[in-house]
């Protein structure tokens, strides 16, 4: 929740306004950047596993470069789980935001950008003064949707480390409870405090993230 919050939002607005500015090779960094949210995650997370693998050619590499005479279980071992997890997490998750925030900054009039280019503003200062309070709507409303759900943030234990405990959080904890053990009622019970607490958590947001710029027109 922490690198979706806090690392991958603000990059994923300046990765936006970089590739606005139409960089050198910034079609194919696009592509790249689209990808997660167009192949399906249980395929990228197998290729994602086999890409760091003992057999992979992370593994390869690291086994004849660096003398590792046992390359790592990274999904399978408690002391590497974790952090193999936020690994992935923080390359894949630019793409959900990269595409919301594209699509905001694409809406905004090209005639207030040439009138600050005129003015002698920077790069810099047109995302920090025009850009963003421009796109403050969209980027508000994802900050509050993630501290909405903020003990619903589970990332890919499913797919890469669902028999590894050290990784579990409240909410793959609630899943496989249902579906392993038949166990509704502790988890419903759970459920419904997270709630209790999330639920004033996103109106405090909500009113902090909505006073710093007004809606624009």
């Amino acid at each position: 929740w922490s690198l979706s919050t806090f690392w991958c939002i603000p990059h994923s607005i300046l990765l936006t306004y970089v590739f606005q500015k139409k960089i050198v090779g910034h079609k194919f960094l696009r592509v790249i950047l689209y990808l997660p949210s167009i192949i399906s995650s249980v395929v990228l997370a197998g290729v994602f596993e086999s890409f760091i693998s003992q057999d992979g050619p992370v593994g390869y590499l690291g086994m004849k470069y660096l003398n590792i005479g046992e390359w790592p279980l990274w999904f399978n071992q408690g002391e590497y789980a974790t952090g193999a997890l936020l690994f992935y997490a923080f390359f894949m998750g630019f793409a959900g935001h990269y595409v919301i925030f594209s699509g905001a900054m694409a809406r905004i009039p090209t005639e207030i950008t040439e009138a600050a280019l005129m003015d002698g503003v920077g790069m810099w200062k047109e995302l920090w003064y025009i850009d963003i309070p421009l796109m403050w709507p969209t980027i508000s409303m994802q900050i509050i949707i993630s501290f909405a759900g903020i003990f619903s943030a589970s990332g890919a234990i499913l797919l890469f480390t669902s028999q590894v405990p050290s990784t579990w959080t409240f909410a793959y904890w609630i899943f496989d409870q249902v579906r392993m053990s038949n166990s509704y009622y502790l988890p419903a019970t759970l459920g419904l405090i997270f709630t209790l607490v999330a639920f004033p958590l996103g109106l405090f947001v909500r009113k902090l993230v909505t006073s710093i710029y007004q809606d624009v027109n």
